[in-house]
This record gives structure tokens, C-alpha cells and sequence, in this order.
């Protein structure tokens, strides 16, 4: 029954859905993806965000994605802002947060692209391992919605339900 449940619905535990591993139909993929089976209206959602990144920023630019996601870089050929921060909320510290949170009000980068994770995981993150005090990374979404407010920098695109997530692409206002 567990296996069943796990190949069902393999990420439920961090409020992601995601196709039942057993029944997915696989895109055509190639570069790093290639031998990877990825369904094709994920791998859609995937080009998308690529494809936007691309037309907003130059090769040289640096790009930063909350939290951390790796691939994002690699498929994109953009370096990581600040140092590849690792910003999910089990690896990064509230300190590296509100360091981060005040260079991005800063030295923003040209683009920012934000999972709109739920409540559930920062809330979870303070009752369980910051004895109830704000994590950081809240920080890190306030600063990005400043950003927004001050028009420093605007919505371009919204992927939505990529895996029952929304993912917003930002990009600096043209001066």
C-alpha cells in the first residue's frame, strides 16, 4: 500500500503533485534532459520558463530562483545569483536569508524566478525547527514583492500548476 501511494503520488509529502510514475507518458528530450522520461505537459511548462529566461537575459547574466533550483541553471545556461544560494528552508539560515533578502533590494538581479510554495512550508519550518519564530526566507519573498511594488522589477510570465506549483518569472523594469 505504501509503495502504491509513493509511485501514485511520489512528492504529496511537500504538497507537489505530480503524475502517478507508473502511467506518465514520456516528451521527447535532449542536452542533459536526454534518457530522462518527462511528460509532455510538464516538459512544456519546463521550455516555457527556458524559453523565457532566455528571451529576458544575456548568457552572462545572473539569475536567481527560489528556492534553489538547479536544474533551472543548468537548462537555462545561467549562472546563480549571489553565489548559488541554497535557499530551501532545511538548508539555508534565517541569517543567509536576511543577508540575501537586503543584496537583492540591493543589486537585483536582471531576472528572479519564484515557486509560489504553500503556506504549509514555511509555516511547518517555524513550528518544527525555529520554535515557532519567522524563517528567512520569508524575508527573501518580502524583498522580491518590494521589488515589485517599487517597479524595480515586473511580472513577464506565470507557469502555472507546473507540478500544482505556480512559478512567477520577474524581470527588471526597463529604465
Amino acid at each position: 500500500m505504501l509503495v502504491n501511494d509513493k509511485f501514485a503520488a511520489p512528492y504529496h509529502w511537500w504538497a507537489v503533485k505530480s503524475p502517478d510514475i507508473r502511467t506518465v507518458k514520456c516528451a521527447p528530450t535532449e542536452g542533459i534532459l536526454l534518457g530522462l522520461c518527462i511528460d509532455p505537459p510538464r516538459k512544456s511548462k519546463i521550455d516555457a520558463i527556458v524559453d523565457e529566461v532566455k528571451r529576458q537575459t544575456d548568457e552572462t547574466d545572473q539569475i536567481y530562483i527560489f528556492p534553489h533550483t538547479p536544474i533551472l541553471y543548468l537548462l537555462t545556461g545561467r549562472a546563480p545569483y549571489s553565489k548559488a544560494p541554497v535557499s530551501w528552508f532545511d538548508f539555508m539560515s534565517d541569517d543567509q536569508a536576511i543577508y540575501l533578502s537586503h543584496q537583492l533590494l540591493a543589486d537585483p538581479p536582471p531576472l528572479i524566478i519564484v515557486t509560489d510554495l504553500p503556506e504549509i512550508v514555511p509555516s511547518t519550518h517555524e513550528r518544527l525547527f525555529r520554535g515557532g519564530n519567522r524563517v528567512g526566507q520569508r524575508e527573501i519573498l518580502r524583498s522580491i514583492q518590494t521589488l515589485e511594488k517599487n517597479q524595480v522589477i515586473k511580472r513577464v510570465k506565470i507557469v502555472n500548476n507546473l507540478d500544482g506549483l505556480d512559478i512567477v518569472i520577474y524581470a527588471k523594469a526597463k529604465q
